[in-house]
């Protein structure tokens, strides 16, 4: 893997325009499932699905903590992952 640690990975998602930072609260029982099901759902502007990676920053009840997810939802954050073309 091209890199190091989680920092570098979100920096590398976040540089490609892959990742969306969600700043309102969220519960995690049951609304980041459902944000996350309907993102990986839709489709851009090319047709592909997938959606972007999210980045949930405000987690209700779990303050300071953040979660990561969808972030290998993708055919194109798959291969910057392995970084490969």
């Amino acid at each position: 893997m091209p890199f190091d640690d989680l920092r570098q990975w979100i920096a590398a998602l976040d540089r490609a325009g892959q990742l969306k930072r969600i700043r309102t609260e969220a519960d995690a029982i049951l609304e980041i499932a459902e944000i996350t099901d309907r993102v990986s759902k839709s489709r851009d502007a090319n047709g592909s699905r997938g959606g972007p990676a999210l980045l949930f920053q405000n987690v209700k009840g779990h303050a300071g903590s953040q979660v990561l997810i969808n972030q290998f939802g993708s055919d194109a954050r798959m291969k910057l992952a392995l970084g490969v073309n």
